[in-house]
């Protein structure tokens, strides 16, 4: 069964696309591994240099317990890797086209629950090779060997391994050597997508003499899917040349002419892509002067020139018209363009200087600008007098920010547009700047910009809450802050002054934070800074924070106003700058104890106090609890060891070294390289020996021992441990629960276990006592059975079968061996249906409740198991005596998806059809 689709590419959100050809789907073909081993091959094409995965399952009534399959694959395939999940233990060989794979499951018991689903028991990671030619690759499994839960051998599809596992692909089924087959294509380029930098350009080229690009995106898409982008091979065309043309081997088109052209660009064997660009084109230029009479300003004087006398300025723009086809046209400035280009007819009357007119003496002159395309525009009359037009008033405004405000774009790029501009002159955080504009408005209603270069000069009033730096101002503190500004000539009296006012709103910390710090530390040579695993640091960064009521935080750790004050600190630490960060470091004289320093700011009044505790090594101590360890062993010291119970294997103990300090829990040094644990006394009595980085004392004979430390030169006091021949006995059995429903398939292992409790105090495991293998680690110490029916358990390892369904609650007993002590767990069976079968009842507590009293009614479940297919139909007989029990109804259940349900009732008797 197959279908097609028609693939189109384009740019995400706009509606131009370009159709790249059309695609045939084929169904997916799933085969459920029914009774064997199934290799399911992708079943879509794979190219040159792709990895790619495949699963292998397992079939649904084989509940594996080991497994062991090879591989094999073409000369244009590699295998990478074979993965299995924390289910299985697996050791793996890798050979390039061959590979294998033997695993065992982790638990063995957790196979027990699979016998009704299919499992996927390996994934297999391949490559194609880079020069693998277009066609088909083949990959073969074969199948080892099998067993299940109990180490029985399993036979695929009942044939003996080894035996060709299943291998499913595009091309279908087969169980061969051979395998099956992928198939491989070229991952050839099928469509290219063509993307510009800008779709309208500006064609500046006539103002700057530099010719303008756009640079061209070139994307492939490739049979894969796959996105890469082109840069050679490619070939280009513009629909209008004398709009523009291409460049750079098809990555860039230069405008020329004003206009609408279409960029087409091709790649052999793949559909070609394009994309529209608008050239906008000068057709017109010119440039003025906001004020073309500059008048002498009374008492401005420049120094450099002799003290001669300071004409009014004025801004230089220019402006161009585009145009890009007929009824298309919009101004621009180009002032930015041609400023530097712009110079005086007579430089003795006026002169250009970054765009700004200046009047040198009276008389008239003319700007003019010439672009560096050559292009002159019309001349800009200015006119200098003598006539002196005084200050009205030195305006002075603070510019913390600027921000501009357009609305949603319409769609049309050359509707006008409304932008709101907003000038924010308050600040509100700490060192916030603002710059100061200062403008003088003459009498003749024309101004002019005063910068410090022509005598500007800025005082703060108000140096607690404002500081001055150059033309910017900053707050220091809260509060209203009056900015003087004067206007002041080199040679002569003030020109103008003024003020003005800048609010600063600072928010007052509320509370003051220290944290990432180490509160205990070690002495500076202490073997406590070296010792164990998390040896103490004997040096601490820490950060410093303020608070403040809208729940900000401000980092103030480096802040030079930030004060460590340590003449509390009893001489045990200092704080010094490390790395440009406050570090406290211990100190070398092997002083203890905890004492504390403060924080304080020399801006505001909030303080901190932080306590630091440090420690010296004052000993090491030897520890003798129980093992294997058990919660509480490590509180629970041991002096004798006895034999367990009626056995004749002896108690076990943990020794451990520890190094204590003069603060704090000891640590634990039992296995640093400088630690030294030595037996004096009989040679015979234990041994010592590293068991799962432990240290282990295991009894030899009967005696009596003693046990030393010794780290870095320190001594333990001796601990003496003694061996008697005698038993400690079992004084309690403590079951682990289990559920009230022991529930699976017939047949399905679950093993219980139980903790023994000793006269003596210490408790063994089961995981100890019966390990998880299928003879006991110690036997002879407890022992299991079942007075039900409903199960089977091995009296040794605590192993129980579930065989059938109890109406009742069953029963395992587990006691020690000729003790006395005992407990017991109690649980109902109930059968859960395997691969196939039919399960009438709950799935907890009892399959059907009892007793029950006559005109009592309940519901009984219809449980199938299908594994993992659907079920299509089913017919089924539900049998019932007819003389005890009447059937009220037959409905159906919550899984059931949909179709017809019929329901007959007692024809005949006693029977219900579904």
């Amino acid at each position: 069964e197959t279908s097609s689709a028609l693939v189109t590419c384009g740019l995400g959100g706009s509606s131009a696309v370009s159709t790249v050809g059309t695609l045939t789907i084929m169904a997916y073909t799933y085969v459920p591994a029914t009774s064997s081993v199934v290799v399911e091959l992708p079943q879509r094409s794979l190219y040159p240099n792709e990895t790619f995965t495949i699963d292998v399952r397992a079939a649904a009534a084989l509940p594996l317990s080991t497994f062991s399959l090879s591989f094999n694959v073409s000369a244009g395939l590699s295998i990478a890797a074979i993965t299995t999940s924390a289910q299985w233990i697996a050791k793996v060989s890798l050979m390039g086209f061959r590979a294998g794979i033997s695993a065992i499951r982790a638990d063995p018991l957790s196979s027990a629950g699979l016998a009704a689903v299919e499992e996927t028991i390996c994934t297999v990671a391949l490559r194609v090779s880079p020069n693998t030619p277009t066609g088909a690759e083949m990959v073969a499994a074969l199948i080892e060997s099998l067993t299940d839960t109990r180490s029985q051998p399993v036979r695929p599809g009942g044939l003996l391994t080894p035996t060709p596992a299943l291998v499913v692909g595009r091309f279908g089924s087969t169980a061969t050597r051979a395998g099956g087959a992928i198939d491989v294509q070229l991952d050839a380029v099928v469509a290219v997508h063509v993307a510009l930098a800008q779709a309208d350009v500006l064609n500046l080229a006539p103002i700057t003499n530099q010719s303008i690009s756009v640079s061209v995106a070139t994307r492939a898409l490739r049979r894969s899917g796959a996105f890469e982008t082109l840069q050679s091979n490619l070939s280009c065309v513009t629909a209008n040349v004398s709009v523009a043309t291409m460049a750079g081997s098809c990555q860039a088109v230069i405008a020329l002419g004003a206009g609408l052209t279409d960029i087409t660009v091709g790649y052999p064997g793949a559909s070609s892509g394009t994309a529209s660009l608008r050239v906008w084109h000068p057709t017109r230029m010119w440039a003025w002067v906001a004020d073309p009479v500059l008048n002498a300003v009374p008492g401005w004087l420049a120094a450099s020139s002799g003290c001669s006398q300071q004409y009014q300025r004025t801004p230089l723009a220019a402006a161009a018209t585009f145009t890009a086809a007929s009824g298309q046209a919009f101004n621009a400035s180009i002032t930015s363009l041609v400023r530097a280009s712009a110079s005086s007819s007579n430089t003795t009357i006026a002169t250009v200087f970054n765009g700004v007119v200046m009047g040198r003496s009276p008389g008239q002159a003319s700007i003019v600008v010439t672009t560096p395309g050559g292009i002159s525009l019309p001349p800009v009359p200015v006119l200098v007098t003598p006539q002196a037009i005084a200050v009205a008033r030195l305006s002075v405004r603070p510019v913390q920010s600027i921000r501009l405000n357009a609305p949603a774009a319409t769609g049309n790029a050359l509707a006008p547009v409304n932008v709101t501009v907003s000038v924010s002159s308050n600040l509100g955080a700490e060192n916030q700047s603002a710059y100061i504009q200062a403008v003088a408005y003459f009498a003749d209603s024309t101004y002019m910009e005063v910068t410090p270069a022509i005598g500007l000069r800025l005082t703060s009033q108000a140096s607690a809450v404002l500081g001055v730096s150059g033309q910017n101002v900053f707050a220091v503190g809260s509060g209203s802050g009056v900015l003087a500004a004067t206007w002041q000539s080199a040679c002569g009296p003030t020109i103008a002054n003024g003020s003005g006012t800048v609010i600063v709103a600072l928010p007052v910390p509320t509370a003051v934070y220290v944290d990432s710090y180490a509160a205990l530390l070690a002495a500076q040579g202490d073997l406590a800074s070296v010792a164990g695993n998390a040896p103490l640091p004997t040096r601490t960064s820490l950060r410093v924070r303020l608070a403040f009521a809208n729940g900000a935080m401000q980092d103030v750790t480096t802040d030079p106003r930030t004060v460590f004050d340590t003449a509390n600190a009893s001489g045990l630490f200092a704080v010094t700058t490390i790395a440009g960060l406050p570090t406290v470091i211990t100190n070398n004289v092997s002083a203890a104890g905890t004492a504390s320093f403060v924080i304080r700011f020399t801006h505001i009044n909030l303080t901190a106090v932080v306590q630091l505790s440090v420690v010296v090594s004052t000993g090491i101590t030897l520890q003798i609890t129980p093992y294997p360890d058990y919660p509480g062993s490590m509180q629970q010291p041991v002096a004798t060891l006895r034999k367990l119970g009626e056995t004749q294997v002896y108690q076990r103990a943990r020794v451990t070294a520890w190094l204590a300090l003069s603060q704090g829990a000891p640590v634990d040094v039992t296995g640093d390289s400088q630690t030294n644990i030595a037996m004096s006394g009989s040679a015979t009595v234990f041994s010592l020996a590293n068991v799962s980085s432990a240290v282990v004392a295991s009894a030899v004979a009967p005696g009596t021992a003693s046990l030393t430390a010794s780290y870095a030169g320190l001594a333990s006091a001796p601990v003496t441990l003694t061996v008697v021949d005698e038993a400690v006995g079992i004084t309690e059995v403590r079951p682990a629960a289990m559920g009230a429903t022991l529930g699976g398939v017939a047949g399905s292992v679950t093993r219980v276990h139980a903790d023994i409790v000793f006269a003596d105090g210490t408790v063994l495991s089961s995981a100890s006592i019966v390990g998880q293998g299928a003879t006991p680690l110690i036997p002879g110490l407890i022992v299991f059975f079942s007075p039900s029916s409903a199960v089977s358990v091995n009296s040794l390892t605590g192993d129980v079968t579930l065989l059938r369904n109890s109406a009742t609650l069953a029963t395992v007993v587990i006691s020690s061996v000729g003790a006395g002590a005992s407990a017991s767990l109690s649980f109902y069976c109930n059968l859960l249906p395997a691969y196939a079968d039919v399960d009438v009842g709950g799935v907890s507590g009892p399959a059907i409740p009892s007793p029950m009293a006559t005109g009592q009614r309940f519901t009984v479940g219809v449980y199938t198991n299908t594994g993992s297919m659907q079920l299509g139909a089913v017919d089924l007989v539900f049998y019932y005596n007819s003389s005890q029990l009447s059937l009220v109804s037959a409905v159906r259940g919550a899984d059931w998806t949909g179709g017809a349900f019929i329901a007959t009732k007692d024809n005949p008797p006693g029977e219900l059809l579904l």
